[in-house]
């Protein structure tokens, strides 16, 4: 009679890349076309209720706009992330 049978080998999980924040993307895309962008921060609302709006510029030219966010950092990724949307709508790709 045989016994259970065990299996000793291990499956490998493969790590993932970490992923790129918003910011960063938008850092190497503006670095490809060598765009000067400009990052703009509003603190908006009451002072016991502040929030934030983020953009970003090239000259006159709004690249993107966050939603009012409750930290600065977020108000960054949330524009730059519309930031990207612009520029792969325009073809920077």
């Amino acid at each position: 009679s045989s016994g259970p049978v065990s299996s000793t080998s291990q499956q490998r999980i493969p790590k993932l890349a970490p992923s790129l924040s918003g910011r960063q993307l938008l850092n190497q895309r503006l670095q490809k076309y060598k765009l000067p962008a400009i990052f703009r921060a509003n603190l908006v609302g009451p002072a016991q209720a502040p929030r934030w709006k983020g953009s970003f510029w090239i000259k006159d030219t709004m690249l993107g706009t966050s939603n009012l966010e409750h930290s600065k950092a977020a108000a960054k990724e949330g524009a730059a992330m519309s930031a990207l949307k612009w520029l792969n709508t325009n073809h920077y790709y």
